[in-house]
């Protein structure tokens, strides 16, 4: 009999999963459906025997590839017929609305890429309902694992195992193998939660640009040498999504007014005025996810060939049929996840320069 985790998760039938696969299949095109399909494997594995669930850590913000991620998410969800009677951010949290809408029942923290001690707003959540809920099934939805700070990451550690119903899953390699080295919880590999999106091909619109440069202007921005080459050799459209909308093309301006209404409204709304619109809070979520992620569509197909250190950025053009070219971010992420999952699909590509990303788009656009 397969042995079972500290959360009741059959972990050998997870190891099996995703751990005894090949990441890439023999048909490399098949790659978005196949990872979908193990996405609600892993997830209908670990919430077995739980009809409800919590789900925290929306993103209210501007980047668009954790709109991705939620989407997902919620997706993965629907099709497991698992309902979600709670949603909350790091500003709309509280305990004691959480336990009377599921007075029991496993509480999911939202993949992505800021476990660890680089986010504090998602970071501080996730200690907060690992304090709050001790007794209760905590699942952190796929994430790399990243932190500065040693004492912060033992601090971590130690909260995690303290309550012995901790389970984490890990979208990268490297992350299963410090986890697995660190953290004594049960720890499984899976894909990143965007691909629990349907096929996104009919929403690719148009391009507008031959080649799209979208690169990140944040804390995990690595290539200085990169932009300044860009600068002197003129390459094209080269933006960053955190303001997809002022000035551009392609932009659906009705989603991108109402998107930017609901969250400045939801920011600015004292938190014991929040707390009694707990419904509408709800609903302004999906609304934004679903706004966010028609923007975010737009984005990506602007260009015939992407080329991206942004890791969604390359996981959106994949669900899209749009070719892309991957470039590393400052903390490796995007490498890690290449080489997990999508290396050698015929619509990506990899470079590790200015010019290995050039002939490769020559490559795609011929």
């Amino acid at each position: 009999m397969a042995g079972r985790s500290r959360s009741g998760a059959p972990s050998g039938k997870l190891n099996q999963m995703v751990e005894g696969a090949s990441p890439t299949p023999p048909a490399p095109g098949a790659l978005p459906g196949r990872l979908r399909e193990m996405l609600d494997s892993v997830i209908a594995a670990i919430l077995a025997g739980h009809p409800e669930v919590a789900l925290a850590t929306f993103p209210n913000h501007w980047n668009l590839g954790d709109t991705a991620v939620w989407a997902g998410q919620r997706a993965v969800l629907a099709r497991l017929g698992v309902g979600v009677p709670y949603v909350c951010d790091f500003r709309t949290y509280r305990p004691d609305a959480l336990r009377r809408a599921l007075p029991e029942g496993p509480i999911l923290l939202s993949g992505g890429g800021n476990f660890g001690d680089v986010y504090p707003n998602e970071q501080g959540l996730r200690v907060r309902i690992l304090d709050d809920f001790p007794d209760r099934l905590v699942v952190q939805l796929p994430q790399s694992v990243w932190f500065r700070s040693e004492a912060n990451l033992d601090a971590m550690r130690r909260r995690c195992e303290r309550s012995g119903r901790f389970v984490m899953l890990v979208r990268d390699r490297r992350s299963l193998d410090l986890v697995r080295a660190r953290f004594a919880v049960p720890v499984h590999l899976a894909p990143d939660m965007a691909f629990g999106l349907p096929d996104l091909r009919t929403r690719r619109r148009a391009a507008v640009t031959d080649v799209l440069w979208l690169l990140r202007r944040d804390i995990e921005a690595s290539a200085s040498a990169l932009r300044r080459a860009l600068a002197s050799e003129d390459p094209g459209v080269v933006r960053d999504w955190t303001r997809p909308g002022f000035g551009r093309q392609g932009v659906p301006w009705a989603a991108y007014a109402r998107s930017y209404w609901l969250s400045w409204r939801l920011r600015r709304m004292p938190a014991g005025l929040l707390h009694r619109r707990e419904a509408w809070v709800t609903q302004s979520f999906e609304t934004l996810a679903g706004l966010r992620m028609e923007i975010a569509c737009r984005f990506v197909s602007a260009g015939r060939v992407l080329v991206t250190d942004r890791l969604h950025g390359h996981i959106l053009a994949l669900l899209l049929g749009i070719p892309n070219v991957c470039l590393d971010n400052r903390d490796g992420k995007v490498r890690q996840f290449y080489q997990t999952w999508t290396g050698g699909h015929p619509l990506v590509g990899w470079a590790d320069s200015l010019s290995q990303a050039q002939a490769l788009v020559r490559e795609f656009l011929c």
